[in-house]
Order: structure tokens, then sequence, then C-alpha cells
């Protein structure tokens, strides 16, 4: 009897989700189910995800206001991530170009990463290879950025590539974070409230990752004003001056949360660069490639080892470097 009622149920159950869709019959849009959302049709085209978003956006031809549908990411605060286009002309895009198109960032940028790679990535290589160590590039790479743009945004070192890494709290953070905002993307909005409500899951590691990234760029922003304030230098080459020198000036005022979600979005944009389009601009993607490229396969040989795939993570590395005869 109890087997009955539950294939009742079951069957009235799709009977449901076929009428509702049949009545949403807009072809231009994924469907939307109740409780699960676009979950199924995104489930179904799993295979072919990149060429299915393609085709949703083709045919649906028009663009939207991002606060409308990516307010609940609010750990992207509104940086050039996330904010309107509006919104960053006026405030950000015109600081922000000014400082990375200026003469000196552009010196300063070919001085960060010379010394980076002399003082951090040689030695760290030149250690394995005398070693004979096994060696994750792809971590040492992802230091390296980090080391780098943190050094070009807010003009300080975190020093994340040495021969003892210390953990980085803030890369820790930024991968529980984008772990977190894509599983705000597939999962239904339903579930998503109930993990927020039992504060566990996903949602937990959400709120732990935005309070170890606000805390580590307070800690950058509150420093940065304390030696402006001391010092008065209207000529600092990093990214971060030219906002707190602004307020001096008469012109924005920028408060704290607004220097966040800045620093945030241009730290994220130069530490997960992927390409000349991805960063915080292609002269500086160039500039990094040739350094690292120049640095390692001109002096060390590298063994890939064998399982490693094409593409890598932080599980994988290479079996061995060797410096070349």
């Amino acid at each position: 009897m109890a087997l009955v009622i539950f294939l009742e149920v079951l069957l009235a159950l799709f009977c449901f989700l076929l009428l509702y869709r049949s009545r949403n019959n807009d072809e231009s849009f994924p469907k939307s189910f109740p409780f699960v959302g676009m979950m199924p049709e995104l489930l179904l085209n799993i295979h072919r995800v990149h060429d299915w978003c393609t085709e949703t956006l083709e045919r649906c031809r028009a663009t939207y206001p991002k606060d409308l549908n990516l307010k609940r990411f609010d750990i992207l605060g509104d940086g050039f991530f996330k904010v309107d286009m509006d919104f960053w002309k006026k405030k950000q895009r015109l600081i922000a170009q000014a400082s990375i198109k200026h003469q000196l960032f552009h010196k300063h940028l070919l001085r960060t990463n010379r010394a980076k790679v002399e003082k951090g990535r040689i030695p760290v290589i030149e250690h394995a290879a005398k070693q004979g160590l096994v060696v994750n590039l792809e971590d040492i790479f992802q230091r390296f950025t980090l080391d780098s743009v943190c050094i070009l945004v807010t003009g300080y070192d975190p020093s994340c590539l040495a021969l003892e890494p210390p953990r980085v709290r803030f890369s820790e953070a930024v991968d529980d974070a984008t772990e977190a905002i894509f599983d705000l993307h597939v999962r239904p909005e339903c579930f998503i409230k109930l993990q927020k409500w039992l504060n566990m899951g996903q949602e937990r590691k959400y709120r732990k990752a935005w309070e170890v990234l606000d805390d580590v760029i307070a800690k950058y922003i509150c420093r940065k004003r304390e030696e402006q304030s001391k010092i008065n230098n209207e000529d600092g080459v990093d990214l971060l001056t030219p906002y707190i020198n602004e307020e001096k000036s008469g012109g924005f005022k920028h408060d704290d949360k607004f220097l966040r979600d800045t620093i945030l979005t241009m730290m994220v944009a130069g530490r997960d660069t992927v390409g000349p389009r991805a960063c915080l601009g292609k002269e500086m993607t160039f500039v990094q490639m040739k350094a690292v490229a120049s640095a390692i396969v001109y002096d060390y040989r590298i063994h890939v080892s064998e399982k490693t795939p094409v593409v890598c993570s932080a599980h994988h590395g290479w079996t061995d470097v060797q410096d070349l005869p």
C-alpha cells in the first residue's frame, strides 16, 4: 500500500513538472523548475557546459544589470567583477587606468618581477635542484603572482614565495570563496538558504573565507593610511596610494569598503592570471610570462611527472628539477 502511495505521489510530481515546463515554452531561456531551479537543464548539458552557456547567451540576445542577479555574491562587493559599467567608469576605472598606464608603475612592475624572480623563485628552484626534490611548480607560480600583485596593488610584500613556504590565508580564502560561489550558481536557492540558516556546508566555508579576506585587506588599508599620513608620499607607485591620495585632494571620498572591494578584485585578477585578457593588463601579463619563462627554461631542465594531467592542480607536481650542464 505504501509503495502504491509513493508511486502516485511520484507520478503527480512528474505531471506537475511536465505541465509547468509546457507552460514556460520560451526556448530562449533555460527552463526553471520549482524547488530545483535550472539545475535539471544544467545537469543535462554538464558534458558541454561551455557550449550550452554560449548558445543560451546567443538566444537571449540581451544584457542585464549585474547587481540584480549577483547581489547574493556579497563577498565580491563593488569591484569590477560585479559592479555595473556606469559605477565602474565613474569611480574606479579612471583612477585604475591612470595608475596602470603611468610610466612609474611600469618601471615598478619591472623592478618587482625581477626582484621576485631573483630573490624568490630562483632560490626556491635552485634549492630543489640541488637537493633533488619534487616541487610543485603550479604552487610556486601562484605564490610568485600573489607576491607580485600584492606589491603592485598595496605596496607590501606578503613573502609567500620562500624556501619554507608559509601558509597563505589569502589564497586559501579565495579558493574557498570561489568554490562556494560556484556552488551558489548550481544548487537550488532553497538549499542554499537552508545551508545559510544552519551555518553549514559551503555557506559556512563562504563566511569564514569572507572574514579572512576582510581581515587581510583591512590590515593593508590601515597600514597604507598610516603611512600616507606620516610621509605624505604623493608619488606612490602602487595602485592603492592614488585612491588614498585622492581623498586628500578633495576628490571622491573612498570608504574602507570601497577600497576593500577594489583591492580584492585587483588581487584576485592578478593572482589568478590566465592570459592577457584576464588580469590587470596585458602588458603586466607579458612581463610576468617572460620573467618566468626566461628564469626557468634557460637554467633548468624540467622533468614532468608521468601522471600529471594537462590541467594541473595543487595535488600534482613535477618529479624533479635539475640544473642544465
